[in-house]
Order: C-alpha cells, then sequence, then structure tokens
C-alpha cells in the first residue's frame, strides 16, 4: 500500500487504526506466512451518494518476520500489495440510510454510527479532523498501488 496525504475519492483509499494490527503466523506450502488485519474506515460513492463505511482491511503477508521488527504496522501495509478485495464492510452510512452486516449488541451499534456520523460531517477532511478525542485515531490515507504502478 501508499501512504498518502492528500484525499481523493476515485483512489479508493482507506483510513486505518494502526493500533489494531492483528497478526496471526501460520504455516503453508511456501512455509511461513502472516495473516493480518485492520480496523479501516474509508468513503464510497454509488449512485451518486456518498457512503462513510468502517470494518476491516485483511491481508497475508509471506515475508521475513525481521522485516517486521521495528514498526509491524507500518511494515505490513507497506508490503500489502493485493487489494483485489478491498474492506470488508461492518458498517455504512449515508444521508440516506445506515447499514450493518452483522447483529450487534446496540451500545456498539450507536458507537459506529457516531463514528460514521462524524466521517460524514467531516468529509472530505483527513481522520484527525473527524475522529475526535473519544475515539481511536486513524492514519490516513492509505491506497493500493495500481497495476500499473505495479508493473513499474
Amino acid at each position: 500500500m501508499i501512504r498518502e496525504e492528500r484525499f481523493v475519492l476515485s483512489k479508493r483509499q482507506y483510513a486505518i487504526d494502526l493500533g489494531s494490527l492483528d497478526v496471526e503466523e501460520r504455516e503453508g506450502v511456501r512455509g511461513s506466512y502472516w495473516r493480518f488485519s485492520f480496523r479501516a474506515a474509508w468513503f464510497r460513492k454509488q449512485a451518486g451518494v456518498l457512503h462513510a463505511c468502517m470494518g476491516t482491511l485483511r491481508g497475508t503477508q509471506f515475508n521475513s518476520a525481521d522485516q517486521y521488527k521495528d514498526d509491524p504496522a507500518v511494515a505490513m501495509l507497506l508490503g500489502y500489495r493485493d487489494g483485489r478485495y478491498g474492506g470488508e464492510c461492518h458498517a455504512r452510512l449515508s444521508a440516506e440510510w445506515l447499514f450493518w452486516s452483522e447483529p450487534q449488541r446496540f451500545q456498539a451499534m450507536m458507537g459506529q454510527h457516531e463514528f460514521l456520523r462524524r466521517m460524514l460531517q467531516g468529509y472530505p477532511k483527513s481522520p484527525s479532523d473527524w475522529v475526535g478525542d473519544d475515539l481511536e485515531p486513524y492514519d490516513a490515507w492509505w491506497r493500493f498501488e495500481t497495476t500499473k504502478e505495479l508493473q513499474s
């Protein structure tokens, strides 16, 4: 992934909670590999309607574990190249409707609603402007490399 300072909706960028990194080492045919996930938030436009989304960004790394010792969250993102699937949306809010992908406790749902509401109000500003003091900070903006960038 590539970290960028400026938000551009068409680049399908993500704001990522670097502190939410969850890593699991596994054994496979090619040896050891790491499955990882982050909490993430992003904007998408569908049929002209802007949506604030939150969910999980998951990936796999096959590189040496030594590479991740200093700053594992950033190292995992910098090595994450397979953006085919994007983020797994757990909650989405637009001006017209609110969606949850799975049943949750009411208090958790209200916290997510507040987070998504702040995202929409702060659009297109950086997460530091729309997260607030009572929520975890998100690092923005991260995007997957394009096919052209991967080939060069």
